[in-house]
């Protein structure tokens, strides 16, 4: 059921970071966050734990964020940019803007944050209750992360070949046969419907729309246009809660 209130979302961006071996003047650069060299890797996966873009070679040291950008900015790179109504799900690393639906800031988010004590499991509040659905979603990607580096060791031990010729295309070629195993071993589908795809959309449809004034969307980072889809996703996911047709969330 939670599909039918995502159905225009066709995927997820996250980043993530593998060990590097970088010799030269750039080394500190590939010192990030994990206090280790590393190159960060930009993805966009669908929902059949595949990659449908990736980006690799960038420094360690690099905030998601900034590589976000620089890659829609470049008209050298061959993004797959949502058509017109669709969206990725991202993270607070990246801005809520047109193609690009993220999470209420300042409200729990994680699973992990749910989890911590039985009584808190459940959302507490609308904004809650879409950053946990959010966050479930989301989530494909990092699971097609693990799944891609637990198939490949020298992901966590990189050989000391050169960086740029070698290790980043390693990855890079890692990362396509990830694909081309999970689609030619009869993987199922990741995202399990919960009914079919006519039902979850007629019962979708037929939630009332509530309308919004300029004072409930978010400023900021925000584009009007996807704050105005995140509350309309919002109130269908309150609307389900209410009549019995999400549970535990």
């Amino acid at each position: 059921m939670q599909l039918g209130c995502w159905q225009d979302c066709i995927g997820a961006i996250d980043g993530t970071h593998v060990s590097a071996w970088v010799t030269g003047p750039d080394t500190a650069t590939y010192f990030g966050r994990k206090y280790c060299h590393t190159q960060n890797i930009m993805a966009a996966c669908d929902f059949d734990m595949c990659f449908i873009f990736i980006s690799c070679g960038w420094e360690g040291s690099m905030h998601d964020s900034r590589i976000f950008n620089e890659i829609l900015i470049n008209d050298n790179v061959t993004f797959p940019h949502p058509e017109e109504g669709k969206y990725y799900l991202v993270d607070a690393s990246y801005p809520n803007r047109v193609g690009y639906l993220a999470l209420f800031k300042g409200n729990r988010y994680h699973q992990q944050q749910f989890r911590r004590s039985q009584q808190n499991r459940t959302a507490k509040t609308s904004r809650e209750l879409f950053n946990k659905v959010h966050s479930s979603l989301r989530s494909v990607v990092k699971r097609t992360f693990g799944a891609w580096k637990n198939r490949w060791g020298f992901i966590r031990d990189m050989p000391r070949y050169d960086f740029a010729n070698v290790q980043v295309l390693l990855v890079s070629a890692s990362m396509a046969l990830h694909n081309y195993i999970r689609r030619n071993t009869g993987n199922p589908t990741t995202v399990h419907l919960i009914c079919d795809e006519e039902e979850a959309m007629t019962i979708v449809n037929a939630i009332p729309e509530v309308e919004h004034d300029n004072d409930d969307l978010m400023v900021g980072d925000e584009d009007p246009q996807m704050a105005l889809m995140r509350l309309r996703i919002r109130d269908k996911l309150v609307y389900l809660r209410n009549n019995g047709m999400l549970e535990n969330i």
